[in-house]
């Protein structure tokens, strides 16, 4: 009768490409504060680790702790996505993913303290 199959467009289509760029690029506007309040909870000093670039934000984090080791491949997934000529839906995905992962660890880390 009625053909009740749902559209699955291309993942890969420019709107689907367009509008996981725009996801991640909103996501980072979490991303960001969140390991910057979570820095001061830690450690105190809020003025000066609010006024420290994201790379020396990141080195106050342990590597082998779970908020330090995702916000590393958070960055590094970021950086290579963003820095591209051209954005593709896979690399917003990961870039997604990995944002999910890191607000992950802080709400875990924050829960314990």
């Amino acid at each position: 009768m009625f053909d009740v199959t749902p559209l699955s467009p291309s993942v890969s289509s420019p709107v689907w490409r367009r509008q996981a760029s725009k996801v991640a690029r909103l996501l980072c506007t979490d991303i960001w504060p969140t390991l910057y309040s979570l820095l001061p909870l830690r450690d105190g000093y809020p003025f000066a680790i609010w006024r420290l670039p994201k790379e020396e934000a990141i080195a106050l984090t342990a590597e082998d702790d779970p908020v330090g080791r995702e916000i590393r491949a958070f960055y590094q997934s970021a950086h290579s996505y963003f820095g591209q000529e051209e954005h593709t839906t896979e690399g917003a995905l990961q870039v997604i993913e990995q944002g999910v992962i890191f607000l992950q660890a802080a709400e875990l880390w924050y829960k314990e303290q």
